[in-house]
Order: C-alpha cells, then sequence, then structure tokens
C-alpha cells in the first residue's frame, strides 16, 4: 500500500491533495486501485474533486505491458495504456491516451508536451492549465544498437483534440 498527502500554499490559495493505492501481485501481474482526492480552495470558495482508476501490469524479463483507467467523480474518464519490448540491441517503446473533454484533474500528469488548455475551476478566481482534458495520443520510440559504439534512435508522437480532431502536434 502507498498513502500520499500534499499541501502547497500559494498566495490566498491552499492546494491539498490526498492519495492512495493497493497493488497486488500475482506472479507476474499486479492489480490495484487508485484513489485521490484534491481540493484547491482561496478564503471564500473551493474547488474540490476526485478520482478513481484501476491499474495493471503484466511484466517478464523483456516486456511489459500496463494501463490504467481513470474515472473523476465529475464525470471525466481517461484512459493509459503503455508497452516496452526490450532485447540485447533493440528496444520498443509505446504509449497511448484517451481523456474526456471533462477530465480536468489538476494532480494528474499526462504524457504530451506542454500544449495546455487553460480551464477555469469553478468560482475560484484560479484557472488551470490542463494536459490531458479531451486529448487522444499516441508516442512511440524505439532504439537500435548496430555495432558497440553505434546505435540508432527513433521517435514519433502525436495527439489532437478529442472534441474536433484537430491535430495539437505531430
Amino acid at each position: 500500500p502507498l498513502i500520499f498527502y500534499s499541501e502547497n500554499r500559494f498566495g490566498v490559495y491552499k492546494d491539498q491533495i490526498v492519495a492512495g493505492e493497493l497493488l497486488f501481485k500475482f506472479s507476474r501481474f499486479k492489480v490495484g486501485p487508485i484513489l485521490s482526492w484534491q481540493r484547491i480552495s482561496d478564503t471564500s470558495y473551493r474547488f474540490q474533486n476526485s478520482c478513481a482508476s484501476i491499474f495493471g501490469e503484466y511484466q517478464e524479463k523483456n516486456f511489459n505491458l500496463s494501463g490504467e483507467a481513470a474515472f473523476l467523480s465529475g464525470g471525466g474518464r481517461g484512459g493509459v495504456g503503455e508497452f516496452h519490448i526490450r532485447q540485447e540491441r533493440y528496444s520498443l517503446r509505446g504509449i497511448f491516451w484517451s481523456y474526456s473533454s471533462n477530465f480536468i484533474y489538476p494532480p494528474s500528469g499526462g504524457n504530451a508536451n506542454p500544449d495546455y488548455e487553460l480551464i477555469d475551476l469553478e468560482d475560484l478566481n484560479l484557472s488551470f492549465r490542463s494536459r490531458q482534458s479531451g486529448e487522444n495520443g499516441i508516442y512511440l520510440s524505439s532504439m537500435m544498437k548496430i555495432t558497440p559504439r553505434l546505435e540508432g534512435e527513433g521517435a514519433f508522437h502525436q495527439w489532437r483534440d478529442g472534441a474536433s480532431l484537430v491535430n495539437k502536434s505531430k
């Protein structure tokens, strides 16, 4: 089990996060829930939301497959899947993600570069720059060792706005 608490103050605002996870391990497979809650408040208003996720991971010596599905109390949902293949001379990694347009949860990270979308936090005089809300994307990278002193690498990423399907980056 993992339990996390964080409190930050900036100006008149107080940002609090409480989170926990409980992963169960079965041979090469891990699965479990992750729960988190956040409140950002000033002297008179507050923005509050919580998130419940289910995380799973399968791992072998040279292969890793993982994923997480997240659901916000405000109705937003999102998911991330990742694979990683490692060989002596070659590796390949891929990440796929998709978030609904109402996925507004400041503590969550995100895999995209900072092409943020500005979101107002209810009655607070504060905006949050979300890098997940309404986003669908893919990231692929590979590496090949040609000789002991020469290797090649390549990567591709693309993400788009979920509502308009306009590319934000490629």
